[in-house]
């Protein structure tokens, strides 16, 4: 497989994922969402893409919730988002620049 293949394969891949983790958006219940999300996971394995930074925040790693609703806590301290699964109480911390109080 040349270089140009490779690339357009994995832009095919991209786009598959971004629909995806959208389907697991608009999905109704949580079980949807978590299947598609698991799929997206299978997808990103197999074929050896990363997930975006956007894409890494919308589900739970250790689990593989994606987090909408009541399937997560969001809290904001000292410069941090802290989301805490509600699923296996897993905590994921990520930099936060906001306003300051």
């Amino acid at each position: 497989m040349h270089r140009d293949e490779k690339q357009n394969a994995r832009l095919v891949v991209r786009e598959k994922l971004t629909d995806l983790f959208k389907q697991a958006a608009l999905a109704n219940d949580q079980a949807r969402a978590d299947r598609c999300v698991e799929s997206a996971r299978r997808l990103s394995r197999k074929s050896q893409v990363r997930f975006t930074k956007a894409q890494r925040r919308l589900f739970c790693r250790k689990c593989g919730a994606f987090w909408m609703g009541k399937s997560v806590r969001i809290r904001i301290r000292r410069g941090r988002m802290i989301y805490l699964c509600l699923r296996c109480k897993t905590i994921k911390r990520f930099p936060w620049k906001g306003k300051k109080h």
